[in-house]
C-alpha cells in the first residue's frame, strides 16, 4: 500500500528540498495563514512550503514563482479531495484505517520533537545565510546574489537538519539507553529453541520479545517483496540484531520525544491530519480506484512487440520472458495514473476549491 500511496499522489508534494532558495524567517501568523480551502478544508502556507521541500515551512521559497506555487496548491487540493471521498465512502471507519493511524502515531510524536528543534534553529537561520552568501560572493565575483543565497541556504539548513537529527538521537540514547540481549540472539543463531515471549532487547521498562522481532522481520520481508532465497531471517543473528536495534532506537526516540513534549506541539493537528489523509488515499486506491485494475497477457505482448527496440541488449532483442516484469510494472503505473485521473475528474469538478492568490507570494 505504501507504493500505491506514493504513486497515487504522484510526487505532487515532494519537490526536492535542494531547489529551495531560503529567504527570511517568517512569523507564526504567516505560516498558519490559509492559502486555500477545499470544500471548507484548510491548506496553510506552512503545508505548501513543506510540500515544496522546506522543513517546518520556516522560510519562504522566492525562487518558485506564483504559478508554480499555485500548481502545488492545486496538487495538494487534489489529495484533499481524494481523502474526503475516502471518508464519504466510510473508509475512515475501517479496521485498516484505525490500525494504520495507530501505527503512525509514534512517528507524529517524534516528528513533533524534530519540528520543535528545527523551529528553534530556523529562527536564527537568516543571519547565517546572509553571512554564508557574502562569503560565497567574496570567493566568486561572478556569483549572482540569488544563486549565492540558494547555495548558502542549502548549506546552512542542511547543516541544521543534520545537527537536529544527530543531537536528538544522541540525547535519546542517553536518556533511554538501548540494550540488546546478544546471548539470547546467539542461541537463536545456533538453532536453539527460544520461546516467543523471551525478551531480546529493551529500552527502560519497554521490552521487545523474540515473537515481536519475528513479526518485524516478516513485515520487512513483505515490504521488500517477499522472502529471499527461502532463508529464515528470524534465526539469523545479523538480521535479528539489525531489526531489534532499529526498533529499540525508534522506541528510545519516541520515549525521549514524549519527555520533551513532542506530542504537545502546535503542529500535532496538521501532522495527524496528513497521516490520516495519506492512509485514506492508500485505502481508496487499494479498495476502489485500483480494485479491478489488471494487466492482460495481450497488453503485455502488444507493448513488447511495439517497443522491441527498448528491450535490446548487445544488439539483440531480449526474450519477452526476461522483460515481462518490467513491462508489467510500466503498464500498471500507466493504468494507475489514468485511473486516478479518471476517478478524480468528476470529484474535482464538483469540489469547491478557493485559492487566495494574494497569499501565494508569501509561500
Amino acid at each position: 500500500m505504501e507504493r500505491i500511496k506514493s504513486r497515487l499522489i504522484m510526487g505532487a508534494v515532494a519537490v526536492a528540498a535542494a531547489s529551495v532558495l531560503f529567504s527570511g524567517c517568517t512569523s507564526d501568523e504567516s505560516i498558519n495563514e490559509t492559502v486555500a480551502t477545499v470544500n471548507g478544508n484548510r491548506i496553510t502556507v506552512m503545508e505548501v512550503r513543506e510540500a515544496i521541500g522546506i522543513p517546518g515551512g520556516l522560510v519562504s521559497a522566492p525562487n518558485f514563482d506564483k504559478e508554480q506555487k499555485k500548481k502545488i496548491v492545486e496538487q495538494i487540493a487534489e489529495t484533499r479531495i481524494l481523502a474526503q471521498e475516502a471518508r464519504t465512502q466510510g473508509l475512515d471507519n475501517t479496521k485498516e484505517f484505525k490500525d494504520a493511524v495507530r501505527a503512525g502515531e509514534p512517528g507524529i510524536v517524534i516528528k513533533g520533537l524534530f519540528r520543535k528543534e528545527l523551529d528553534a534553529r530556523g529562527k536564527k537561520a537568516e543571519s547565517e545565510i546572509e553571512t554564508a552568501a557574502k562569503g560565497l560572493m567574496a570567493k566568486d565575483n561572478n556569483l549572482k546574489p540569488t544563486d549565492a543565497r540558494l547555495q548558502a541556504g542549502q548549506a546552512v539548513f542542511g547543516s541544521k537538519l543534520s545537527q537536529v537529527q544527530t543531537e536528538v538521537s544522541e540525547a535519546a540514547r542517553k536518556a533511554f539507553p538501548e540494550k540488546i540481549d546478544t546471548a539470547v540472539i546467539g542461541r537463536i543463531g545456533k538453532g536453539e529453541k527460544v520461546a516467543d515471549d523471551t525478551v531480546v532487547g529493551q529500552v527502560g521498562a519497554d521490552k521487545i520479545t523474540y515473537g515481536e522481532a519475528k513479526v518485524l522481520i516478516e513485515k520487512g520481508m513483505a515490504a521488500g517483496g517477499g522472502q529471499h532465497s527461502g532463508k529464515d531471517f528470524s534465526k539469523d543473528e545479523k538480521a535479528l540484531t539489525s531489526v531489534i536495534g532499529q526498533e529499540l532506537s525508534n522506541r528510545s526516540l519516541l520515549a525521549y520525544a514524549k519527555q520533551q513534549g513532542g506530542e504537545k506541539g502546535r503542529w500535532l493537528e496538521l501532522d495527524r491530519s496528513l497521516l490520516e489523509n495519506s492512509v485514506l488515499i492508500g485505502l481508496l486506491a487499494e479498495k476502489v480506484i485500483f480494485k479491478d485494475l489488471v494487466v492482460s497477457d495481450k497488453e503485455i505482448e502488444a507493448t513488447y512487440n511495439d517497443h522491441k527496440e527498448m528491450f535490446s541488449k548487445g544488439g539483440k532483442v531480449m526474450p519477452l520472458a526476461e522483460v515481462r516484469s518490467q513491462i508489467v510494472s510500466f503498464l500498471q503505473d500507466d493504468k494507475k495514473r489514468k485511473a486516478v485521473e479518471a476517478f478524480l475528474a468528476p470529484l474535482k469538478a464538483k469540489a469547491k476549491i478557493v485559492i487566495t492568490e494574494s497569499l501565494l507570494p508569501k509561500i
